[in-house]
């Protein structure tokens, strides 16, 4: 009689232990990209600005995949969320820095629907302070720049940010702040651009331009990466 109790209790014992471990809450995160798929190239003159195009690198896409895998690999359950037109127009935070009502609404349905803990997205998220020249950039998401001005240098530009945030509480979660801004970065030239070559830039500075941009996604996602990472552990 007192082994069957011990056998009926042992059970219970493991029964619970299943019990609980399948209850474990496993955290959900949705990974939205609104970054433009191509490089944006800038051609600045005093008369007025060209602006062209390439299907070199996507950003978006890259730095989606890229944060996919580290967060599987670190058996955090992610995905790409793809969002409806209007969702491009969101306005994220208020005149008070907190998320707005239509926003936190919407991060409701999110976890409503999906059971999303995160959501974090990638999108065009400044436009550069007038006083230091740079407004022939405004609205343009990342790529590089040459002057007619100046054959001797271009600029290499990413003006991609992220939003983070939990939808259980609406609360934004913050990236260190080196890793929160805009780059831009200026590189001197070695050989002279010709008048031809501002405008139609040699594939080498394309790729170039794509080095500079993949680096900078790593260095993004390895910080969202960590910062992820904390807030869960939490």
């Amino acid at each position: 009689m007192k082994m069957l109790r011990l056998i009926i209790v042992f059970g219970m014992l493991v029964l619970l232990s299943i019990t609980s471990f399948s209850q474990v809450h496993t955290p959900k995160i949705a990974i939205v990209n609104q970054v433009d798929s191509l490089v944006t190239h800038v051609y600045v003159d005093p008369w007025h600005n060209m602006y062209n195009t390439k299907e070199i690198f996507d950003y978006g896409q890259y730095s989606v995949k890229e944060l996919i895998g580290k967060f599987e690999a670190s058996k955090i359950e992610a995905f790409e969320l793809y969002t409806p037109p209007w969702f491009n127009n969101m306005t994220y935070m208020n005149f008070f820095g907190k998320p707005t009502n239509q926003f936190k609404t919407w991060l409701t349905t999110l976890k409503q629907k999906y059971d999303v803990d995160y959501l974090i997205v990638i999108l065009h998220k400044w436009n550069p302070d007038p006083d230091i020249n740079f407004k022939f950039l405004n609205q343009k998401h990342y790529g590089i720049a040459s002057y007619s001005s100046n054959r001797d240098a271009i600029t290499l530009f990413s003006l991609v940010g992220y939003w983070i945030f939990s939808t259980d509480d609406f609360r934004e979660i913050e990236l260190n702040p080196n890793h929160d801004r805009y780059v831009i970065t200026n590189v001197s030239l070695i050989d002279r651009l010709s008048f031809r070559e501002l405008k139609d830039l040699p594939d080498s500075y394309y790729q170039l331009t794509s080095d500079k941009l993949r680096n900078v996604a790593d260095t993004r996602n390895a910080e969202i990466w960590r910062v992820m990472n904390r807030e869960i552990a939490k």
